[in-house]
């Protein structure tokens, strides 16, 4: 778990990096700037966590399965390299949570693992560079919110972080394709009232449809 809290702020400040230098090298050009676009996108093959950023001797464990994930996207050009993503997500997560084994305490028999379903819905704020003209790295913060009914995990609401590296096939019509492998950290700045908040941990591939706007 450790170890992939670390990976995860290695890529962060790596994608981070690049956006920066993207924002700098980027220049003004004849080529006019493209128009917003909107699309739909799903995310397949997901995996997800949950993590707790302190281990607490004793404590039981929890982890999640990533279900579907389908997004409302929309894209505005603020040059010819950078790109504001941001739109509405949604995301549902099958968990369970076992609990902590005491010796004795429940003799010929273990305690029942609590079975629930994890459901946000994020909002986006992210940049996307574009490089090499198929390419692009996304990265920024994911507004968290928690809708769920019975996750039997923390709330996830909070501010989250997203980064990701894609690529992209734009048509002369303007339409593009996408896809977008990504990890998320949910609730990375937690609102939840609990002193050591549990946090989703999110990967996947995101498959998009992206349409100008006249």
């Amino acid at each position: 778990m450790r170890t992939k809290l670390i990976l995860m702020k290695k890529i962060l400040t790596f994608v981070c990096f690049i956006l920066f230098l993207a924002s700098l090298t980027a220049q003004e050009s004849d080529v006019p700037i493209k128009k917003n676009k909107i699309g739909l996108s799903v995310s397949v093959l997901g995996e997800s966590d949950i993590l707790l950023f302190q281990q607490l001797e004793g404590a039981g464990s929890a982890n999640s399965r990533c279900l579907v994930t389908v997004a409302f996207n929309y894209l505005h050009p603020l040059n010819k390299t950078l790109d504001l993503e941001t739109g509405l997500e949604f995301s549902s997560f099958a968990t369970a949570i076992n609990p902590m084994i005491i010796p004795g305490v429940y003799p010929g028999g273990s305690f029942p693992t609590n079975y629930g379903n994890l459901n946000l819905l994020n909002i986006p704020v992210t940049l996307r560079a574009n490089f090499w003209r198929f390419f692009y790295v996304n990265g920024g913060l994911l507004i968290d919110l928690d809708v769920s009914k019975s996750s039997h995990v923390d709330a996830q609401n909070g501010v989250g972080v997203m980064l990701g590296l894609g690529l992209k096939y734009e048509f002369k019509s303007g339409y593009e394709i996408t896809i977008n492998p990504y990890s998320k950290l949910h609730s990375m700045i937690s609102f939840s009232n609990s002193t050591y908040p549990q946090r989703l941990l999110e990967s996947g591939f995101r498959l998009g449809v992206m349409i100008p706007l006249k």
